[in-house]
């Protein structure tokens, strides 16, 4: 490949689909050695959740809309991308900041939507900590008689299985 930016493609159903050509921010491709990622504990309109996958490579790429707008294809190309050695051998830690829990509306704040959680989570396993925001958030929601995020957050799940890893725990957790 000439380009060392170039996501060229990913497969869904052993077919493997060109017309998603992406490529990861200059910062990310060619300036930056190592990541630590530091998003908040947030819903996400069009992907579910806005968390450790969702920060650490949609904002990275130049055509993130089509990965959040196609239910399933789109959620695979998440875990693709974070699968890509541009984005994964980078991020050195997931630190999850969920001080304040922002349930529904994001990832823009909404006061009326957001709880205070005073936690601090952080671990090497970014699908762990997003299984932990998702179920508090799915917690959040119901308590305030919201829809589930649901499905919507399905690169997530798929993430935990490409990766095969622990999605029940984080390294560590900090609560005041």
């Amino acid at each position: 490949m000439s380009d060392p930016a170039a996501i060229v493609q990913y497969r869904t159903n052993a077919a493997v689909v060109r017309s998603c050509l992406s490529h990861f921010a200059r910062i990310m491709s060619s300036r930056v050695t190592k990541v630590i990622n530091v998003p908040e504990m947030s819903d996400s309109s069009s992907a579910g959740l806005a968390g450790r996958l969702y920060n650490v490579t949609l904002p990275n790429i130049d055509n993130w809309r089509r990965f959040t707008q196609y239910g399933p294809l789109g959620a695979g190309g998440i875990a693709e991308i974070y699968a890509d050695p541009m984005i994964r051998d980078k991020v050195v830690l997931h630190l999850m900041d969920s001080l304040i829990a922002a349930y529904a509306g994001g990832p823009e704040p909404h006061p009326n939507y957001a709880h205070h959680e005073a936690t601090l989570l952080a671990s090497k396993d970014p699908v762990a900590l997003d299984t932990l925001s998702l179920t508090r958030l799915e917690e959040l929601r119901r308590e305030a008689r919201l829809p589930p995020i649901g499905e919507l957050a399905q690169h997530v799940e798929i993430a935990g299985r490409r990766f095969g890893q622990r999605r029940s725990r984080a390294d560590r957790r900090t609560r005041s």
